[in-house]
């Protein structure tokens, strides 16, 4: 295994997306939320090789992102963009499978949207009232 520093792997992965032909809001998407876990990774623990994330880092900085007031939706999303980051780095054999983090991190439970269906009855009633409004 050869010793990456993080925020290289974050420029080889940029690397990677725009040989794989991905848009480059999607590049740019995933670099900003890939490149806030990695500032926070650094400057709160002091991380600097890939190998040494571990799962309670992703998990706090995940937390922190919930605890900020964003949704359970938002965090899915950095939660996908960092395992995009670790499956890269996994592809590149910076680390092994299994010390990858992200095979650990559940998605965040997102509340479920309840869709109110009309009946035939309302229908007929909206129809006939905007009949009457004619």
């Amino acid at each position: 295994m050869y010793k990456i520093d993080i925020f290289t792997a974050l420029k080889e992965l940029e690397l990677s997306e725009k040989s794989r032909g991905l848009t480059q809001g999607t590049i740019k998407r995933n670099q900003g939320f890939v490149g806030r876990f990695l500032k926070h990774t650094y400057s709160n623990f002091n991380i600097n090789y890939v190998d040494e994330i571990q799962l309670n880092h992703v998990k706090s900085f995940l937390v922190y992102v919930f605890e900020q007031g964003n949704k359970a939706a938002y965090v899915n999303t950095y939660r996908k963009a960092i395992s995009a980051y670790f499956n890269y780095i996994e592809g590149e054999e910076y680390i092994q499978y299994y010390k990858n983090p992200m095979l650990r991190v559940p998605k965040m439970k997102e509340p479920e949207v309840l869709v109110f269906a009309w009946s035939d009855d309302d229908i007929k009633k909206i129809k006939s009232k905007q009949l009457a409004g004619i």
